[in-house]
């Protein structure tokens, strides 16, 4: 285990029993990847595609939503940036991403064509942690599916398909 955890039972030469919330404590400055095979999925709970190349898209639906315990020697505040991309053609130029932390909208990040993809930033004042916790939800409010633009048969309404998380 390198990560600290309070949440330490015991160990010995093979093995160190934790709780749970020990494997999805978040360490400031780790990067987090939805992209295939990568070592973030404990993060992740409602409102995600399968990933792909591209990353993870968010859906519409419900949005996409990441948690995150976050130690409590960290004074904050929180930056997160966001390194993704918008589901963006001529019919559908535009779109806004809705970050909000446990239930509070901190920022919304505009999407254009000529501006889909790159990253963006949402700064999460320490006041928002709750019991050591962050429970983020990435809206997309303007999300429609490949099949409404013409683009494919996917019927998913895509928003925001995120790589990384910084």
């Amino acid at each position: 285990m390198d990560k600290p955890c309070s949440d330490w039972f015991a160990e010995n030469e093979s093995y160190v029993i934790i709780g749970l919330t020990c494997l999805a404590l978040y360490v400031p400055n780790d990067v987090l990847s939805l992209a295939p095979s990568e070592n973030s999925w404990q993060y992740a709970s409602k409102g995600w595609s399968s990933a792909d190349p591209t990353g993870s898209w968010s859906l519409a639906d419900v949005g996409g939503q990441i948690d995150l315990n976050v130690p409590d020697t960290w004074p904050g505040p929180y930056a997160l940036i966001f390194d993704n991309l918008a589901y963006l053609n001529p019919k559908h130029s535009s779109q806004s991403l809705d970050v909000a932390v446990n239930g509070t909208q901190v920022v919304t990040r505009p999407f254009d064509l000529k501006s889909r993809n790159g990253k963006r930033s949402a700064t999460i004042p320490r006041q928002l942690v709750r019991n050591d916790s962050l429970h983020i939800a990435l809206e997309a409010t303007r999300a429609v599916s490949p099949t409404q633009l013409g683009d494919s048969a996917d019927t998913r309404r895509l928003g925001i398909a995120v790589k990384r998380i910084i």
